[in-house]
């Protein structure tokens, strides 16, 4: 990923962080190196424009987000230390919310279906796997990093993403230097999804 971050223009890239983060909070570790005299922060500081992030759970200050939680030394350091770009965060009250199913006319007989239905039987966990369907939790990070904001969600102003010692979502409306968002909801169908 250094790499790949040295060699492009400056403020072009875009992240998406979707699972732990432990691999982003590691890039921002970097130290410098042959392939950069610049740190991994700084790297990301110089190169890239957006990180969008699916963790969290915003409307609920007492549930402790999968993501957020599978490595929460990562997710606490890269909410605290990742300052310098933009960042939107998507939270799992959103991903519940959007539905991914296969096609609506599909025979019973489909695959996708059968994996779907079955994968949501085995979780158990009406929130997020309903009749052939499973949350878009991922998938809403990405289409953010790609197609924007747009008509398609709404956002809170900007402020602080943290995630404290039992890994709830910690959320500060605070201007000034401060430059993360999370999506407070959706507008209509996400028929891209």
């Amino acid at each position: 990923v250094r790499t790949l971050l040295a060699a492009a223009p400056d403020n072009s890239v875009r992240i998406a962080n979707v699972g732990g983060m432990v691999g982003l909070a590691n890039l921002m570790q970097s130290p410098a190196d042959g392939i950069s005299p610049l740190t991994g922060l700084q790297l990301i500081t110089q190169k890239v424009k957006q990180v969008s992030i699916m963790a969290g759970y915003f409307t609920n200050p007492t549930f402790a987000e999968v993501n957020a939680n599978i490595h929460l030394a990562s997710s606490q350091y890269v909410a605290d230390n990742l300052l310098t770009v933009t960042v939107v965060w998507s939270g799992f009250e959103i991903g519940a919310t959007v539905l991914t199913r296969p096609n609506w006319f599909t025979t019973p007989e489909d695959p996708i279906m059968y994996a779907f239905d079955t994968f949501g039987s085995a979780a158990n966990n009406n929130l997020h796997y309903i009749a052939g369907s499973r949350g878009s939790f991922d998938p809403i990070a990405v289409d953010i990093l790609q197609r924007g904001i747009g008509s398609r969600y709404t956002q809170s102003a900007t402020g602080k993403v943290a995630f404290d010692a039992s890994g709830f979502t910690i959320w500060t409306a605070v201007g000034g230097s401060n430059n993360h968002t999370y999506i407070t909801g959706r507008v209509g169908t996400i028929c891209a999804l």
